[in-house]
């Protein structure tokens, strides 16, 4: 593997360690009004520092598969394969939820294709990521045929449409005392979000991925992503303290502030392509999509364990989250040298 491709596997592994690290925040944050105030701060302050993850996932999606030719047998492929995924992980989490009874695996099944109530909730990734694939042809010969100038353009109106409306929809519903929403979602741009970080990571790779940041431009985007995440530990904390209740739109993956703070956190590494040569990276990397469906049996292991809530925020988050990651990637490595549980489920 070339070098400049090492650091996209640094984003995998340091995404899907955020992925949990939100999962044991949201212990807490899920818990507004009964754990410690200091306790919620900082479950707010991990889950802001981590919200780029998702983002990141599209983002580095978009950088590798939007520059390849369509290929028939590789798409439905791909689709077969993220659908096969999804039901199988559904009815795991479904047994192991429900003390491995059968009764209703049927309904599981059916009811994985539209949404993960009855699973996991973390299972929703996997929605948008099929919804992607299935057109991905279309994105493929849209972006190959984009000028320079479209793209700008693309960048803008998806940062105004989508990331812009969480703030100007609600402030215009407040001054109108009604309920205000995009009547006319604007294709591609607002109404599909994920799909618009695939586009922009395919763009941004395009456009940094021979160029090397000075010492200069890294803090610039490095203070980008500490003054985007500090915004959004600010607003959700106090908007909750003064609705009573925890305030999600400021922590939002379609957010503004998350998608300045993805974008600072993706150009910071893929312009700093030199400073990755670890086979460690390259190791782990491999295991990143075990690691995220894996997950949520370890984290849900350890809540029958403890009561995590009642666990200093401070100390339980990084602890469980390291604890949860060694153990999600142990067990991808052990299960990933079996041939066809690899190939079915992984």
């Amino acid at each position: 593997m070339e070098k400049r491709k090492i650091n996209i596997e640094f984003i995998r592994i340091f995404a899907v360690f955020m992925v949990i690290s939100i999962h044991v925040a949201n212990v807490y944050i899920r818990r507004f009004g009964t754990v410690p105030d200091g306790d919620f701060l900082v479950s707010v302050i991990y889950s802001s520092f981590s919200r780029v993850c998702v983002p990141l996932f599209f983002m580095i999606g978009g950088a590798f598969a939007l520059n390849k030719e369509y290929d028939g047998k590789k798409y439905f492929g791909k689709i077969i394969k993220a659908i096969t995924v999804l039901i199988i992980w559904s009815v795991i989490y479904y047994l192991t939820k429900n003390g491995f009874h059968f009764e209703g695996i049927g309904k599981v099944i059916v009811n994985s294709f539209f949404n993960a109530d009855m699973t996991s909730r973390h299972l929703w990734y996997m929605y948008p990521l099929i919804a992607i694939y299935i057109a991905l042809p279309f994105l493929q010969n849209m972006c190959k045929n984009l000028s320079e100038k479209q793209e700008n353009l693309f960048l803008i109106l998806w940062f105004c449409f989508s990331g812009l409306s969480y703030i100007y929809i609600p402030l215009a519903s407040h001054l109108a005392k009604s309920n205000i929403a995009l009547e006319y979602p604007v294709p591609l741009i607002n109404s599909a979000y994920y799909a618009g970080y695939f586009i922009a990571g395919h763009i941004l790779y395009k456009r940094f991925k021979d160029v090397s940041f000075n010492k200069r431009k890294n803090i610039i985007c490095i203070a980008i992503y500490l003054i985007s995440t500090l915004v959004t530990i600010l607003s959700t904390y106090f908007i909750s303290k003064a609705l009573d209740s925890f305030a999600s739109p400021p922590t939002w993956y379609r957010g503004a502030v998350v998608i300045i703070a993805s974008v600072a956190v993706f150009l910071l590494i893929v312009a700093n392509a030199d400073k990755f040569k670890s086979k460690f990276i390259l190791t782990v990397s491999k295991h990143t999509f075990g690691i995220y469906l894996i997950h949520m049996i370890f984290l849900n292991i350890i809540k029958k364990i403890i009561v995590i809530a009642d666990q200093p925020a401070a100390v339980a988050i990084p602890v469980i989250t390291v604890i949860v990651f060694v153990c999600s990637l142990l067990s991808s490595m052990l299960l990933s040298k079996i041939p066809f549980i690899k190939k079915v489920i992984f």
